[in-house]
């Protein structure tokens, strides 16, 4: 491993510590609903717009994973809370933050689907990387966005859940489902 590697290494683990800090200690209320999203990080194993591919099956994560604003870190909108394989594909469910203006906004963006794309950020495990195919990677992120690279990387389900139980209601609100409608 090179000195840019190592370098590239601890500044993408000081990035995900401070996302994944920042989104504990500032964006949730425990006295707000939470809100969640789930949907596809990866579609297929084939390239996508920016001729890359990922393969889901040689994947390598830890969670939680930081859920961003456009694969910017200094704008982190949550956490990534499950991450499954399923074939080609990559599943997740996040928890988007209810505590921060500015989230309120992308929320709202979610809730309208005009910001309905994911998009992953990743590093190749292996050097060097054969074809542009991370064949095997470590998942650094995964990015809320208005367009994606892969188009069928989307959001297909946001709810919220309240934290607690209302007699005659239900705690929790689904805005939208792709399997619904």
């Amino acid at each position: 491993m090179n000195d840019k590697s190592i370098y590239d290494a601890r500044l993408m683990k000081l990035n995900t510590e401070h996302a994944l800090s920042t989104v504990k200690n500032f964006h949730f209320d425990g006295g707000k609903a939470s809100r969640l999203i789930s949907g596809i990080a990866i579609s297929s194993c084939l390239p996508n717009a920016n001729d890359t591919s990922f393969l889901a099956k040689g994947v390598d994560f830890t969670l939680p994973t930081p859920l961003l604003w456009n694969h910017q870190w200094e704008r982190p909108l949550g956490r990534v809370i499950s991450v499954e394989r399923r074939g080609d594909a990559l599943h997740f469910k996040a928890e988007i933050g209810n505590n921060m203006f500015w989230i309120d906004q992308i929320w709202a963006e979610v809730i309208a689907r005009n910001a309905a794309a994911v998009s992953v950020g990743g590093e190749s495990l292996l050097d060097p990387v054969c074809n542009r195919t991370f064949s095997y990677w470590r998942l650094n992120e995964i990015s809320v966005v208005q367009v994606g690279a892969d188009p069928g990387a989307v959001i297909d389900r946001c709810w919220e859940r309240l934290p607690y139980v209302t007699l005659n209601r239900p705690n929790e609100t689904q805005h939208w489902s792709a399997q619904c409608g």
